[in-house]
């Protein structure tokens, strides 16, 4: 009956989600409301796809919204009014041959049309953009009132030689809304290769989406170690990390002469060992947080000068406070900073079991590298949310980790418990590779460590 018919009466769909986890509130979930960018997503497969959403956003036991939701609401509603602000198509020469009414597609009232003449089922609509324009948003909406009638279209753009394809789709309906890569020109085509009856279009938009910019954080310091007190790192603070097999904990000791705090820094040293009663040819400086703090989403800073020479490897990381996930890698690992030798650049880097385990490395990517200021102190930092990882330079975003909510592996994001904090001088390994004993003492030297949450 459908593929016989003339036409097809429009009925609206409903699409139904929650902005949590459930329908009803729980204070345990205020962690997981849905980003900006993730409503964004869900406006254009629900409202972009010719349908109506219905976004649950339910009150707490005072009858009131929560504040989260609230601020991740109005980071959307920013999103949408910037992306959909300007339409880059106003103002265009348009050509139809075989239309009429062609100003109606760029008069933003639905109760105007562009159809075809007599009874043409395809078109082709040219668009001079008067100038060259950057977008990645197409908008189509068919005169809905006559029901839908375009089966496919097809968006085309001038690179200077020739037509090349954007996009295209099958229905349109009262909204249709398609995202692309980018794209730079002065001039796109509309082609409608199929359509019940004449076609009937009531608005053409050309958009760039608006960069996603995070919820507002307000940050308030919940942790510190300015190092104020000479002599050995603050016990109610820091612990030995333990000597082990690992390359980086293999020479781990606990004296004098690998972690000290002297002057309002804290050094941590690699050497060579002179410890009779100790076989290790060196010794290194390993500390961390374990049992002492850990904090679950934040931020991290440490302002560390890195020392350079061979076989020396300085390191910046996070590990689970619990086993909750299983043993390394399923629990997650965060590298804030490794460093080796005397590269210019340092490392970030994630580890879990979706990565290690399943070997997805590059989707997303696990992994980046940044250039710092050699020889002086940086700021190495983290910013961890719900929903992604940031890695930073003296306050510069390098590096992202997102989570991915349709995981069905379950091991993808692990980062969703307490991490504690990890600082060492590692010498020798894999990957730094041999030792050059005249490069010692190889000292990492750490002005503060900070840790933030946000106040809400």
């Amino acid at each position: 009956k459908i593929l016989g018919a003339k036409a097809l009466i429009w009925y609206p769909a409903e699409a139904d989600v929650s902005i949590r986890p459930g329908w009803f509130y729980h204070p345990s979930q205020d962690s997981l409301v849905k980003s900006p960018q993730k409503l964004m997503d869900i406006y254009y497969g629900s409202v972009g796809r010719n349908c109506v959403l219905l976004l649950n956003v339910p009150p707490d036991k005072e009858g009131l919204i929560n504040q989260h939701d609230i601020k991740h609401l109005m980071a959307w509603k920013k999103l949408v009014q910037e992306t959909f602000s300007t339409n880059l198509a106003a103002g265009a020469v348009i050509r139809s041959p075989n239309g009429a009414h062609a100003k109606a597609l760029l008069d933003h009232d639905n109760s105007t049309y562009w159809t075809t003449r007599g009874k043409d089922t395809t078109a082709v609509i040219e668009f001079n953009l008067q100038g060259s324009k950057t977008f990645d948003v197409l908008l189509l909406q068919e005169e809905i009132r006559v029901g839908q009638r375009i089966e496919k279209f097809e968006l085309d753009y001038w690179n200077g030689q020739g037509w090349k394809e954007a996009t295209a789709g099958t229905t349109v309906g009262y909204k249709r809304l398609l995202r692309f890569k980018p794209i730079t020109t002065g001039k796109v085509r509309l082609t409608i290769a199929s359509s019940r009856l004449n076609p009937m279009l009531a608005e053409f938009g050309l958009f760039k989406q608006a960069a996603a910019s995070p919820a507002p954080v307000h940050w308030k310091m919940v942790w510190q170690d300015e190092f104020s007190k000479d002599g050995k790192p603050d016990s109610s603070k820091w612990t030995f990390a333990g000597r082990g097999r690992s390359d980086w904990n293999c020479y781990c000791a606990d004296n004098d002469s690998t972690a000290w705090v002297n002057d309002g820094k804290l050094y941590l040293s690699g050497i060579l060992s002179k410890e009779a009663s100790d076989t290790a040819k060196y010794q290194t400086g390993c500390i961390s947080t374990k049992g002492k703090f850990s904090f679950k989403y934040g931020k991290l800073e440490v302002r560390a000068k890195l020392p350079r020479g061979q076989g020396t490897w300085p390191a910046i990381w996070l590990l689970p406070a619990t086993n909750a996930h299983g043993g390394w890698p399923a629990g997650g690992e965060i590298d804030v900073m490794e460093h080796l030798n005397f590269d210019s650049i340092f490392y970030q880097t994630i580890h879990s079991a979706y990565i290690d385990k399943l070997h997805h490395q590059d989707d997303p990517k696990h992994h980046g590298t940044a250039t710092f200021k050699v020889g002086q102190f940086n700021v190495f930092g983290m910013q961890w949310s719900p929903d992604r990882i940031d890695l930073l330079i003296n306050g510069k975003k390098t590096f992202s980790y997102p989570r991915i909510e349709s995981d069905t592996t379950k091991t993808q994001w692990p980062f969703d418990q307490p991490f504690y904090i990890l600082l060492d001088q590692a010498l020798g390994g894999n990957w730094p590779g041999q030792v050059n004993k005249n490069d010692l003492p190889a000292k990492m030297v750490v002005d503060w460590v900070r840790v933030y949450q946000d106040r809400e």
